[in-house]
């Protein structure tokens, strides 16, 4: 495998792009570490916080909201489950249940 590494003092945002002939185990990890920078937006007490997707435990939906829990903390999130499955079932969650998902 080559690696090439560029610095462009130009770049509006930093961006690694990776190219692979089929999908391989080392492929695997390498999209899992950086899927693992990923966040998403959860709020508690009207305060936002960044999430990242592996320090969440499980997903549970209550009166129509969605909730991420993680070891301590409770975070409502704004998005549906099915973004959240979509977005980050690389991140190893699964669905288990009609109202759950767990990693």
């Amino acid at each position: 495998m080559k690696i090439l590494y560029y610095k462009e003092p130009a770049l509006k945002e930093d961006h690694v792009d990776v190219h692979f002939r089929e999908e391989t185990e080392k492929i695997g990890i390498i999209w899992d570490f950086f899927s693992s920078f990923e966040g998403i937006m959860g709020k508690k007490e009207n305060v936002l916080y960044k999430l990242h997707p592996g320090s969440i435990y499980y997903l549970e939906i209550v009166d129509r909201k969605l909730f991420a829990y993680q070891e301590k903390e409770v975070y409502q999130l704004e998005c549906s489950m099915w973004y959240f499955l979509d977005s980050f079932a690389r991140n190893g969650f699964v669905w288990i249940g009609k109202s759950i998902k767990i990693k």
